[in-house]
């Protein structure tokens, strides 16, 4: 388990790298939830909006920044580090462990200045809850790092990679409770919330940081992000065995 522990301190050390970008997105945090939340708080009817908005926005800005750890895979590729990885005497899966788990932890601590800044907004009457959000939060973002890691090795191109993250990216947080509850919508779009991760993960921690405003029971959803996490975990090891090693990154 060393060169896993060794991936994932490696990933965590580019932390202090990313000060402007994480400061940029912080800011652009504050302008949603100072002047575009506040605003649509005051046309939905629905009462208390204001606490549902911002929940939601904190998952989205999760989802947003795990998927960028994730992709970050490709900048390693075409600078000649994954070469470097594979130079050295560590288990596949090990590596690919490390990338997910590194992934997944960055990911949440480059949300924690958003995370603080909507828990002083809306409060917190449980520690338990917090630490069960923390958690939470952490196999969601793993869940998705395995996926932008699993598309990213097998596609194997940075062009083609950038497109197919804005469609998803774009299609899941539409399609999905992160600013609407699922009650309001159309039905053809109840489908597709009701299956996307993102919406588990924005009603989960909404049931674990204000208690209401959730669509699924939260028993069914901490086990679809389990499921998400290991599975694609898994499915980022298999791919990492297959294709690691073939083919040329363009």
């Amino acid at each position: 388990m060393r060169g896993m522990f060794l991936i994932i301190e490696k990933d965590l050390r580019k932390i202090r790298r990313y000060k402007f970008f994480i400061t940029m997105r912080y800011t652009w945090f504050i302008i949603q939830v100072l002047v575009f939340g506040l605003a649509i708080s005051k046309i939905v009817a629905l009462k208390d909006f204001y606490r549902y908005y911002l929940v939601g926005v904190y998952s989205s800005i999760l989802f947003l920044m795990s998927i960028y750890t994730g992709y970050d895979i490709i900048s390693e590729a075409e600078y000649g580090v994954f070469d470097y990885y594979l130079s050295l005497p560590i288990p596949r899966k090990e590596f690919i462990m490390g990338k997910i788990i590194g992934s997944g932890i960055s990911s949440l601590i480059y949300t924690t200045p958003m995370l603080i800044t909507i828990l002083a907004l809306i409060g917190v009457n449980s520690l338990v809850n917090l630490i069960l959000a923390l958690f939470s939060a952490l196999l969601f973002s793993l869940g998705i790092s395995g996926l932008i890691i699993s598309i990213t090795m097998m596609v194997k191109s940075g062009d083609i990679s950038d497109i197919l993250f804005g469609a998803i990216s774009t299609l899941l947080v539409r399609l999905s409770t992160v600013y609407y509850p699922i009650a309001v919508m159309p039905d053809y779009y109840k489908i597709f919330a009701s299956i996307n991760p993102l919406s588990h993960a924005a009603e989960l921690l909404r049931f674990l940081l204000i208690g209401e405003y959730y669509s699924f029971p939260p028993e069914i959803t901490i086990i679809l992000l389990i499921g998400l996490a290991i599975g694609m975990s898994s499915i980022a090891s298999i791919i990492i065995e297959k294709v690691i090693e073939g083919g040329v990154w363009r």
